[in-house]
């Protein structure tokens, strides 16, 4: 069977446990936690330890769309008690305001490619700048599904 996940953001906005619950009946092998907002951030890790999430096989957590210079820091000390558990950690590029600082997550940080709602991160020129600081760093395809 392949691996079909969701992402909790994407399921009910700023509701992560309400997100998980919708998948506990659906085959669903892998889930991103999301903490799209900055104020998201601090619950969600604080509650990864009472979260059943032993269903799935693949779990990745992404860190806030926006985090304000000033919050850059604890942010990454909040993940790094994500990067413990060895998940992928998915950020927009215009929330990094310090790339270097991001370095220490190494291979699990994962930039996502931005829209042209973005002012970077939508051309290879301006990912680029970022993997200059971060050499063990991936890439997070972001792919937009529209109905017809």
């Amino acid at each position: 069977m392949r691996t079909v996940g969701f992402s909790t953001g994407a399921l009910a906005r700023g509701d992560y446990r309400h997100a998980l619950e919708m998948l506990s009946d659906k085959p669903v092998t892998a889930v991103e936690l999301s903490a799209l907002r900055q104020d998201e951030l601090r619950p969600l890790v604080e509650d990864l330890d009472n979260l059943n999430l032993r269903r799935f096989s693949y779990l990745a957590f992404h860190a806030p769309s926006l985090i304000d210079p000033s919050f850059e820091l604890p942010a990454i000390k909040l993940l790094e008690r994500v990067a413990a558990r060895g998940w992928p950690i998915i950020v927009h590029p215009n929330a990094m305001s310090t790339p270097v600082a991001w370095a220490r997550f190494d291979d699990l940080l994962c930039i996502e490619n931005m829209d042209k709602r973005k002012p970077v991160g939508q051309t290879a020129a301006d990912l680029a700048r970022i993997f200059t600081h971060c050499l063990g760093l991936r890439f997070a395809l972001m792919l937009a599904m529209h109905g017809r």
